[in-house]
């Protein structure tokens, strides 16, 4: 299991980033992790011929903004931090500083100009967690205290499992409960198949008892209590989510293997999670 000691934090300066640096500041002290701060700018217009060899952003400044907001937040006296501020594409600036300080997990946040919802994830996000080999933990909500309700859905798979139990590492305080929702044939199913309407019902009935069975042995490998089993009623990915609306819990964890892995997952339930999840969401990448 991947320990929890460099914490790269990506932030946009000229954005509200003080909840991800209270949640990154939480998470280092319950871990004994170091912050690397990376503050990520991206000036298009700095790029026109005329300021070629100038020196207009004022790195200095913005250094000393952040360092001073840091510094006024709980437990940040008593964690190791660096701040530095880097011109380029965010996503590329961030993804190269985690390989350079050798980091073991990515925080970062949403984008709150959007007042509208608090569920819209910004480009760059999307891009680091497409490319990323790193957990990344996306923080939409006010951090005010530390998780206490971990939601997991899973499919059962290896990378669910690795997920899992990297929140158990990292988040020993919370309660943390699975979630499988299992699929079922509907009436829609007679028309495109030979069925009869007892045949449909058998079939359902087996999914839904093989569905609790498996639940019941992957909550004893990853050493957990609570799990649940829904019908998805053949919208999977909004009966999850009003799953996760209701529930409750203020993290939902998603797992996937590597590059190739999250490309294929994010076409899918990861990416619908990520963007339609009121809670914050840690992408586990292995």
């Amino acid at each position: 299991m991947r320990a929890l000691k460099r914490v790269l934090v990506g932030i946009d300066p000229f954005s509200d980033y003080e909840d991800i640096l209270k949640r990154a500041l939480m998470i280092a002290k319950s871990n004994g992790a170091v912050l690397y701060i990376v503050c990520a700018v991206k000036v298009p217009w700095l790029e026109l011929p005329i300021f070629e060899n100038k020196e207009i952003l004022n790195k200095e400044i913005l250094k000393q903004e952040v360092e001073e907001r840091l510094e006024k937040l709980e437990n940040s006296a008593e964690i190791t931090s660096a701040i530095v501020v880097e011109e380029g594409n965010p996503d590329e600036v961030i993804l190269h500083a985690a390989v350079q300080e050798s980091a073991d997990m990515i925080i970062m946040g949403t984008n709150r100009e959007y007042k509208v919802s608090k569920n819209i994830i910004g480009s760059t996000v999307q891009k680091v967690v497409h490319k990323s080999r790193l957990p990344v933990l996306i923080v939409k909500n006010n951090a005010d205290k530390k998780y206490k309700n971990i939601l997991a859905p899973t499919d059962f798979e290896e990378e669910s499992k690795k997920s899992i139990l990297f929140a158990k590492e990292i988040f020993p305080d919370a309660d943390i409960k699975l979630l499988h929702v299992y699929e079922t044939l509907s009436e829609i199913a007679l028309h495109f198949y030979s069925l009869k309407d007892k045949e449909i019902e058998e079939y359902n009935k087996l999914v839904a008892h093989y569905a609790k069975n498996e639940m019941e042995k992957f909550l004893k490998e990853v050493g957990l209590e609570q799990g649940e089993v829904i019908d998805g009623n053949n919208t999977p990915k909004k009966v999850l989510i009003d799953y996760i609306t209701k529930c409750g819990n203020d993290l939902t964890v998603i797992g996937s293997k590597g590059t190739a892995g999250i490309n294929k997952l994010l076409g899918s339930m990861a990416l619908y999670i990520m963007r339609e999840s009121p809670t914050d969401v840690l992408v586990y990448v292995s």
